[in-house]
This record gives C-alpha cells, sequence and structure tokens, in this order.
C-alpha cells in the first residue's frame, strides 16, 4: 500500500500501514519545531523503546553547517547519502548521527495513521548499521540515550 492510497483507505488500513513501516530506518517528512528556524525535515527513525513510549529520531540535512560543525570529528559524524541510491531524497544530502531526538511514540504514530503521507521510504541495512556504529562513536549524544534506545548495553 503507497502512503496516497494509505490515506484515502479505511483507518484499519492505514494503522496496519502504520504498524508494518514505522520502525527503526524509516525516513518521515515532519514539522519539527526544534529545528531553527521551525520546518518541515526529512528525518530518520533511530530506534524506538515502546516500553518507554519513546523514539530517537535524526535529522537528514541538505549540507553540513560549518557554523555549527565546527570540526572534521563533528563533521565526520553525518552520513553522506547520494539521492541516486535513495527514492526518498530528492538531493544528495546529510544524514546528522551527533544527535538523537527525542519523541514521544504514541505521538508519532498517531500523525503517521492520521497521515501516511509522511512516510518517504526506509533506509538500507547497510546504512542503518553505518547509523549505529556512528552513533556508538558519538561522543556527542550521552551513554544513558545509547543505552536508551540499545545501541549498547
Amino acid at each position: 500500500m503507497s502512503p496516497i492510497i494509505a490515506n484515502s483507505s479505511p483507518k484499519e488500513d492505514r494503522i496496519s500501514f502504520c504498524n508494518q513501516y514505522l520502525k527503526p530506518g524509516a525516513v518521515l517528512r515532519l514539522h519539527i519545531p526544534l529545528s531553527r528556524p521551525p520546518k518541515t525535515k526529512r528525518v530518520v527513525v533511530a530506534a524506538i523503546n515502546e516500553s518507554i513510549n519513546s523514539l530517537g529520531l535524526l535529522f537528514i540535512n541538505s549540507q553540513i553547517n560549518p557554523n555549527v560543525f565546527r570540526t572534521a570529528k563533528l563533521r565526520k559524524l553525518h552520513l553522506f547519502l547520494t539521492a541516486a541510491e535513495r527514492n526518498y531524497l530528492d538531493s544528495d544530502s546529510y544524514l546528522d548521527c551527533s544527535h538523537l531526538y527525542e519523541w514521544q511514540f504514541d505521538r508519532l504514530k498517531a500523525k503517521f495513521i492520521a497521515k501516511p503521507e509522511i512516510y518517504l521510504g526506509r533506509l538500507s541495512e547497510t546504512d542503518l548499521t553505518k547509523i549505529k556504529q556512528t552513533i556508538i562513536a558519538a561522543k556527542t549524544i550521552e551513554k544513558r540515550l545509547k543505552k536508551r534506545y540499545g545501541f549498547i548495553d
């Protein structure tokens, strides 16, 4: 079921679509009030912890902001994603693995069910592996968050 079909489908079908696709690796288009300025962005679901009703998101950016990520070490926490290999991107982009943003799982699930078109696609297993390795190595993400989402024991 495509997101466009899902949006016009009965709620049960949209719930099923959500349950099937709202998983780690999902690429979504969401309004992000935390972004400066607040705007609609592509994000990746990095991990879900249903027991605490929370998930960790990563932002996809069109470029690495040199004013924010001043060192080579910080810029290395961004994974380059080519649009040619990923149908959920319009142009080559960078996945920022320097910060894990927490969102309420139920809130995002309700948004997904109401508007399935926020789903854009899914990362490859290779990309997911690179994300996990980058998050584990990132000194910018607190150890407690890495544990909360199962990146480390």
